[in-house]
């Protein structure tokens, strides 16, 4: 009888750990996040963004002197969308779905140039007058923006004293910066992290 015990479990060891194997695999598959739902929260975060910063734009108070501690207000906006955009950029190497978190960047990215330009055109024509060919309102200032912006220009409104048509400047090389250098990035990124099927490093364990 005792060989038949020995061959009973023998028999009964690999349906034994092939359960187990099957148990450990559904619980790995049960704690990995879905691939689609992580899709559809990056698709609806540049939404998002877009939503709160036109939120801001209209509910915020510019009717504000411009002063040289507004120009340091917009210098410091920039570098907050240049390293957004960095951070962006590393994130898009390290991402399972490369191209959609660049594109989802560019989206979030664009907006923060585009309001940062039109709050700064509104307080200014708030504050001066003579700056602009006529008065800006919010929705003007986001026109404006997005026509300097887009190098469309149907003259409409033009910049008529020297601070405005130096913001007017400054906003033009923003936005060369930003289409020729940190869009190519991100670009780039999304490439290179689409051409690496492993993107992630691999923790090393602690030494004993």
């Amino acid at each position: 009888m005792a060989p038949v015990a020995d061959l009973t479990g023998d028999i009964e060891r690999p349906s034994t750990h092939a359960a187990m194997d099957r148990l450990i695999r559904s619980g790995r598959s049960a704690r990995r996040p879905r691939r689609p739902t992580v899709r559809v929260v990056r698709v609806l975060r540049p939404a998002f963004v877009i939503v709160a910063l036109l939120v801001w734009y209209f509910v915020a108070p510019l009717n504000r002197p411009w002063t040289p501690r507004m120009a340091l207000v917009v210098l410091a906006g920039l570098l907050v969308v240049g390293a957004v955009t960095v951070w962006q950029i590393r994130a898009v190497l390290v991402s399972p779905t490369p191209r959609l978190r660049a594109a989802s960047a560019l989206v979030t990215s664009f907006p923060l140039i585009v309001v940062l330009f039109a709050a700064s055109y509104v307080v200014m024509s708030h504050d001066r007058r003579d700056a602009f060919s006529e008065p800006l309102s919010r929705i003007d200032g986001l026109y404006f923006a997005m026509t300097v912006f887009t190098t469309v220009g149907f003259g409409d409104i033009a910049p008529r004293s020297q601070p405005a048509r130096l913001l007017v400047l400054v906003q033009m090389l923003a936005n060369l910066i930003y289409v020729g250098l940190l869009a190519r990035a991100l670009f780039e990124a999304a490439r290179v992290g689409a051409a690496n099927p492993h993107p992630h490093p691999r923790r090393r364990s602690p030494r004993r």
